[in-house]
């Protein structure tokens, strides 16, 4: 704790100290007082002048002027203990007695403290002027604020040393009228530094973090200032009064234990607050029990929760599964009625709305049934006589499935896995899509073209190929081997090209379409079925889907395609693709030849509507010459005719064995959702009706 830097000197004082900082008897325990606003007046600034100056006099440096007054405003003795307290501060500063003057009449414990004190801090020595200006402004201070004479001892007294307790205590008795009106020249210099202490607290409010913290505990006993005023002003009046040191030790005891009874008020208060505390714990760890009682049972309800959802999940799974295996047992079932019926399978798909389409409505197209086999078109016709509108026309049409626009490539290619499967087992497969240009056939087949391409766009011709070589991997374990030849042919104005070997291959070696009598299979009479090769066609071995899939790429870039007022990339040929599979196994001593067939027709087209001329109307109308032929054939085969025109075209000269042979067949029917194609559209579904009617009889597997 800080001390009080007062100066003050006797008549014939020549030297001046600090009080000292850590001495029990000079040392001034202060309490802090609140801050309160400063009151700015002509009187505050007087005295902060004259203290000042006093202090200047004194020769006390700016610094340690600003350390006292500072340590003075934050500092303030108790009431009981001010009164002897400055007294000691007084006399161990200004004194200048013979040691051996009165010194018996101290108490011991306060000679013992004065003693400790004045070792503790040495003097400081102060020019002779600053003690002479010093004398003059006490001996004014005290002539103005006290009738009290002068002492007549001190013209004549001794200078003493600073550590000469005893002779200053025996002349503090000789002086003890001058004292008391030095006294109340201290009381106003106190008053003086409370107003520099003001402004000091107002200057330095925001200077630490330990100021702003001594400030609030200032604040907690502003209100006890007043009370210890009058406390200051009746221990003053009994101070003047005591004559001896044994009475000042009384007051100094009865100042202690009023001290010690401000605490054991504190302790109580203290006491209380603790009580107070103790309780509202006791009543925050009885809230935190029962919150985490309320939270052991919510963990409780989770766990139960989370236990029911993940029986739900599993029971969810397995019904998955179930489904899944019902599904997959639907397909077989399904696969086996159409194989026992001998029929051509027709899979419809209406393509979504495209570009400039979205902002037309494709309203004329509707799906009637549940189990996605039916679709409808509906159209209105117009009134010939001008009285109302007529009844709409809708025409039904029933398919083995049918796929609307938000079908995925992964969807439709669900629905032909089990028929792709089949080419492993020995049986011929074909697939081929039909429908006008523009509906989405070579996107079904082969997927889309450039940066769309992706796994989940492929079409059903790179799917099939990852299907056949997935599956050979898997019946290997079983003895199963597997070698694959593949080709690609495109049908251009009537004309076999080799994709794989190039646009000028078949110029130098043209490809003809020969027929030859196939090898009996097996028992059934379904041996006598013509085998169809294709002569200077380059068959490749491959051995995995990647070296197929690269092929593909190469057939893809040699297709001959254009744009169309119809079709911005049409196919302006029809493309085969085939896979010729042989298997053996030799744990069995089974064999068989299977031929994988994936075609897409070139579309058909309006004349009028494609506004072809030049080499493109040729195309158009090879192409539309070409599906004419098919049409027949499937009129043919319908009627069950015993004549099947197939060699009035290449195209269904290549698929004789496809339509009317041993083979399992399915057509993709393409449609438009657009109703400015509203006839083209009734037309491919009238199409397929007629393609599902036939019966090419049940296909047998090529086993030998």
């Amino acid at each position: 704790m800080s001390s009080i830097n007062i100066r003050g000197c006797a008549d014939g004082e020549t030297s001046a100290e600090d009080v000292p900082a850590c001495g029990p008897t000079s040392r001034l325990p202060v309490r802090k007082l609140a801050k309160r606003p400063p009151e700015v007046d002509g009187e505050s600034v007087g005295k902060r002048q004259r203290l000042d100056g006093m202090l200047h006099a004194d020769g006390v440096g700016k610094g340690q002027q600003q350390r006292s007054l500072s340590t003075l405003s934050l500092y303030r003795p108790s009431a009981a203990t001010r009164p002897a307290k400055v007294f000691s501060a007084i006399t161990s500063r200004h004194t200048s007695a013979p040691q051996h003057a009165k010194a018996a009449v101290q108490p011991r414990h306060l000679a013992g403290q004065l003693s400790r004190a004045s070792h503790a801090r040495p003097p400081a020595s102060v020019p002779s002027a600053a003690v002479a200006r010093d004398k003059k402004s006490l001996v004014a201070s005290s002539a103005a604020t006290s009738a009290a004479p002068k002492a007549t001892a001190s013209g004549t007294a001794r200078k003493l040393p600073a550590w000469d307790i005893k002779g200053r205590l025996g002349l503090m008795e000789a002086n003890w009228s001058q004292d008391q009106a030095r006294i109340k020249m201290l009381e106003q210099m106190v008053g003086d530094l409370e107003g520099v202490r003001v402004l000091r607290e107002r200057e330095t409010s925001v200077s630490s973090e330990q100021v702003s913290r001594l400030q609030s505990e200032l604040s907690k006993t502003e209100t006890e200032l007043a009370p210890l005023r009058r406390q200051v002003l009746e221990l003053t009046e009994e101070l003047s009064a005591a004559a001896r040191a044994r009475q000042r030790a009384e007051r100094d005891l009865e100042a202690r234990d009023a001290e010690n009874a401000g605490l054991r008020r504190s302790v109580a208060e203290a006491s209380a607050l603790r009580l107070a505390m103790t309780t509202q714990i006791d009543v925050v760890e009885c809230r935190l029990r029962e919150r985490e009682s309320a939270l052991r049972e919510a963990g409780e309800r989770e766990a139960a929760l989370t236990a029911e959802v993940a029986a739900l999940s599993a029971s969810l799974d397995e019904q998955a599964r179930t489904l899944q295996k019902y599904e997959t047992e639907r397909r077989y079932l399904h696969n086996l009625v159409q194989e026992l019926k001998g029929n051509i399978r027709v899979f419809c798909r209406v393509r979504p709305l495209l570009g400039d389409e979205v902002s037309k409505s494709a309203g004329h197209i509707c799906f009637p049934s549940m189990d996605d086999s039916g679709i409808a078109l509906v159209k209105q016709e117009e009134s010939h006589t001008g009285r109302g509108e007529s009844k709409p026309l809708r025409y039904e049409f029933s398919f083995d499935k049918v796929f609307q626009s938000g079908c995925s490539q992964s969807d439709v290619f669900q629905e032909i896995s089990q028929l792709v499967q089949s080419a492993l087992d020995g049986y011929n497969v074909s697939i081929f899509a039909y429908g006008q240009t523009g509906s989405g056939k070579t996107f079904t087949m082969e997927g889309p073209d450039g940066a769309d391409f992706s796994p989940h766009t492929e079409g059903v011709i790179p799917r099939a190929v990852k299907q056949i070589f997935s599956a050979a991997r898997q019946l290997e374990p079983k003895g199963w081997n597997y070698t694959f030849r593949a080709s690609f042919i495109e049908i251009y104005n009537e004309n076999l090209r080799d994709l794989l070997a190039g646009p000028r291959a078949g110029k130098s070696q043209p490809l003809e379409i020969k027929q030859a009598p196939a090898k009996g299979s097996g028992g059934s009479g379904a041996a006598a079925a013509a085998q169809l090769t294709v002569t200077n066609l380059l068959y490749t071995p491959v051995t995995s889907e990647a070296e197929l899939e690269r092929l593909l790429l190469i057939a893809k870039g040699n297709r001959s395609v254009a744009s169309t007022a119809a079709n911005n990339r049409s196919s302006r040929s029809h493309s085969v693709f085939q896979l010729h599979i042989r298997g053996s196994n030799e744990a069995t001593g089974q064999q068989f030849t299977s031929q994988l067939n994936l075609v897409d027709l070139a579309g058909s087209e309006r004349l009028d509507k494609s506004q072809s001329t030049g080499e493109r109307l040729k195309e158009a109308q090879h192409i539309n010459s070409s599906l004419t032929s098919l049409a027949l054939v499937i009129m043919a085969l319908s009627n069950k005719e015993q004549h099947i025109p197939y060699r009035n075209s290449k195209l269904t000269y290549l698929l004789q064995n496809c339509l009317g042979g041993n083979s399992k067949t399915l057509m993709f029917i393409n449609l438009s959702p657009s109703e400015d194609n509203f006839s083209e559209t009734l037309n491919s579904l009238r199409f397929a009706t007629k393609v599902n009617e036939c019966v090419i009889g049940t296909a047998q597997a090529n086993r030998t």
